[in-house]
Protein backbone atom coordinates (compact mmCIF):
# COMPACT_ATOMS: atom_id res chain seq x y z
CA UNK A 1 0.00 0.00 0.00
CA UNK A 2 2.86 2.19 0.77
CA UNK A 3 4.31 1.57 -2.92
CA UNK A 4 1.16 2.39 -4.40
CA UNK A 5 1.21 5.78 -2.53
CA UNK A 6 4.83 6.51 -3.38
CA UNK A 7 4.14 5.48 -6.84
CA UNK A 8 0.64 7.84 -7.08
CA UNK A 9 2.27 10.48 -5.42
CA UNK A 10 5.80 10.20 -7.86
CA UNK A 11 3.22 10.43 -11.05
CA UNK A 12 0.85 13.18 -9.87
CA UNK A 13 4.67 15.81 -8.81
CA UNK A 14 5.73 15.03 -12.18
CA UNK A 15 2.47 15.92 -14.29
CA UNK A 16 2.29 19.01 -12.43
CA UNK A 17 5.86 19.72 -13.15
CA UNK A 18 5.90 19.31 -16.37
CA UNK A 19 2.54 21.96 -16.90
CA UNK A 20 3.98 25.22 -15.57
CA UNK A 21 7.49 23.86 -17.96
CA UNK A 22 5.08 23.07 -21.32
CA UNK A 23 3.33 26.50 -20.61
CA UNK A 24 7.25 28.27 -20.01
CA UNK A 25 8.47 26.34 -23.61
CA UNK A 26 5.00 27.82 -25.65
CA UNK A 27 5.66 31.10 -24.16
CA UNK A 28 9.63 31.21 -25.11
CA UNK A 29 8.62 30.04 -29.09
CA UNK A 30 5.53 31.71 -29.20
CA UNK A 31 5.55 34.80 -27.49
CA UNK A 32 2.80 35.92 -24.50
CA UNK A 33 -0.49 33.15 -24.47
CA UNK A 34 -2.35 30.62 -23.59
CA UNK A 35 -4.14 27.45 -24.58
CA UNK A 36 -8.23 27.85 -25.00
CA UNK A 37 -10.33 25.64 -23.91
CA UNK A 38 -10.44 23.16 -27.30
CA UNK A 39 -6.32 23.10 -26.33
CA UNK A 40 -5.35 25.84 -28.94
CA UNK A 41 -2.81 28.13 -28.47
CA UNK A 42 -3.53 31.50 -28.75
CA UNK A 43 -1.02 34.56 -28.27
CA UNK A 44 -1.70 37.87 -26.28
CA UNK A 45 -3.13 40.03 -29.42
CA UNK A 46 -5.99 37.03 -29.95
CA UNK A 47 -6.71 36.88 -26.39
CA UNK A 48 -7.04 40.63 -25.90
CA UNK A 49 -9.40 40.53 -29.03
CA UNK A 50 -11.76 37.66 -28.35
CA UNK A 51 -11.31 37.70 -24.45
CA UNK A 52 -10.08 41.40 -23.03
CA UNK A 53 -11.58 40.51 -19.57
CA UNK A 54 -10.27 36.96 -19.06
CA UNK A 55 -6.95 38.47 -20.75
CA UNK A 56 -6.72 41.41 -17.91
CA UNK A 57 -8.40 39.09 -15.08
CA UNK A 58 -5.67 36.58 -15.73
CA UNK A 59 -2.26 38.04 -17.67
CA UNK A 60 -2.15 42.05 -16.91
CA UNK A 61 1.65 41.89 -17.61
CA UNK A 62 0.59 41.19 -21.61
CA UNK A 63 0.13 44.78 -21.99
CA UNK A 64 3.32 45.41 -21.23
CA UNK A 65 4.32 45.14 -24.72
CA UNK A 66 1.27 46.75 -25.96
CA UNK A 67 0.69 50.65 -24.27
CA UNK A 68 -2.18 51.43 -25.67
CA UNK A 69 -4.31 48.54 -24.16
CA UNK A 70 -4.32 50.33 -20.77
CA UNK A 71 -5.81 53.22 -22.36
CA UNK A 72 -8.56 51.68 -24.42
CA UNK A 73 -9.48 49.01 -21.85
CA UNK A 74 -9.52 50.94 -18.67
CA UNK A 75 -8.76 53.71 -16.62
CA UNK A 76 -7.37 54.99 -13.11
CA UNK A 77 -9.05 55.28 -10.12
CA UNK A 78 -8.63 58.64 -7.65
CA UNK A 79 -5.86 56.44 -6.31
CA UNK A 80 -3.78 56.21 -9.33
CA UNK A 81 -4.45 52.12 -9.38
CA UNK A 82 -5.50 51.15 -13.09
CA UNK A 83 -8.92 49.23 -13.42
CA UNK A 84 -10.36 47.58 -16.48
CA UNK A 85 -13.46 48.22 -18.04
CA UNK A 86 -15.33 45.28 -16.41
CA UNK A 87 -14.41 46.73 -13.05
CA UNK A 88 -15.73 50.44 -13.54
CA UNK A 89 -19.07 48.54 -15.41
CA UNK A 90 -19.39 46.65 -11.91
CA UNK A 91 -18.73 49.14 -9.38
CA UNK A 92 -19.16 52.49 -11.24
CA UNK A 93 -21.57 52.52 -14.26
CA UNK A 94 -22.27 55.92 -14.19
CA UNK A 95 -19.04 56.80 -14.42
CA UNK A 96 -18.81 55.42 -17.46
CA UNK A 97 -21.29 56.68 -19.16
CA UNK A 98 -20.12 60.18 -17.85
CA UNK A 99 -16.17 59.34 -18.90
CA UNK A 100 -16.28 56.71 -21.57
CA UNK A 101 -19.40 56.32 -23.67
CA UNK A 102 -18.23 54.24 -26.66
CA UNK A 103 -16.91 51.74 -24.18
CA UNK A 104 -18.89 48.65 -24.32
CA UNK A 105 -19.12 45.65 -21.42
CA UNK A 106 -16.91 43.26 -22.24
CA UNK A 107 -18.81 39.55 -22.29
CA UNK A 108 -15.79 37.27 -22.94
CA UNK A 109 -15.84 35.53 -19.17
CA UNK A 110 -19.33 34.70 -19.70
CA UNK A 111 -19.48 31.26 -21.67
CA UNK A 112 -17.25 29.68 -23.97
CA UNK A 113 -16.20 29.61 -26.80
CA UNK A 114 -13.60 32.53 -25.55
CA UNK A 115 -14.69 33.28 -22.31
CA UNK A 116 -12.54 30.59 -20.42
CA UNK A 117 -8.25 29.29 -21.43
CA UNK A 118 -7.72 25.95 -20.44
CA UNK A 119 -6.21 25.63 -17.16
CA UNK A 120 -7.20 28.89 -15.94
CA UNK A 121 -9.32 31.19 -18.92
CA UNK A 122 -13.35 49.62 -27.41
CA UNK A 123 -12.25 52.18 -25.73
CA UNK A 124 -11.88 55.83 -26.47
CA UNK A 125 -8.96 56.62 -24.33
CA UNK A 126 -9.05 59.68 -21.62
CA UNK A 127 -11.54 62.61 -23.37
CA UNK A 128 -12.62 63.35 -20.46
CA UNK A 129 -11.27 63.18 -16.86
CA UNK A 130 -12.36 62.07 -13.37
CA UNK A 131 -13.52 65.21 -12.33
CA UNK A 132 -10.30 65.45 -9.94
CA UNK A 133 -7.09 66.29 -10.50
CA UNK A 134 -4.15 64.29 -11.34
CA UNK A 135 -0.82 64.99 -9.35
Amino acid sequence: MKLRTGIAIAVAVGVLGWVPIRTALADERNGPGAYDQHHKWHDADWWHEHSPGWMWEHHPQWAEHHPQWVHTDGDYDDHHHWRDRDWWYKNHAKWVKEHHPRWQPWHDNDDPPYGKAYGHGHGDGHEKGHGHDHD
